[in-house]
């Protein structure tokens, strides 16, 4: 039998900060993470969100340029 329960999923974002502005930077960051997803499709809608756009803005015009960003997501594939 084939078990339908949701996957989880993992939206991980990797950041680099210049180290002058990294204890902002932790300090932002642990107010606003978000972790696992309950579900593919909760991620899918998280990404697509105001949510993360509102994110992304405030870390654009908090630290642009001081470092690098990349994104990802994952998809719990074992129980």
């Amino acid at each position: 039998m084939q078990d339908l329960t949701p996957t989880r999923a993992l939206f991980v974002v990797k950041a680099t900060i210049a180290p002058e502005r990294e204890a902002a930077f932790n300090e932002w960051y642990n107010t606003r993470r978000a972790a696992e997803a309950e579900s593919e499709e909760a991620l899918r809608a998280f990404a697509a969100s105001d949510t993360l756009l509102a994110m992304t803005r405030d870390y654009e015009a908090r630290f642009s340029g001081l470092g690098t960003r990349a994104r990802f997501a994952y998809k719990q594939i074992f129980p």
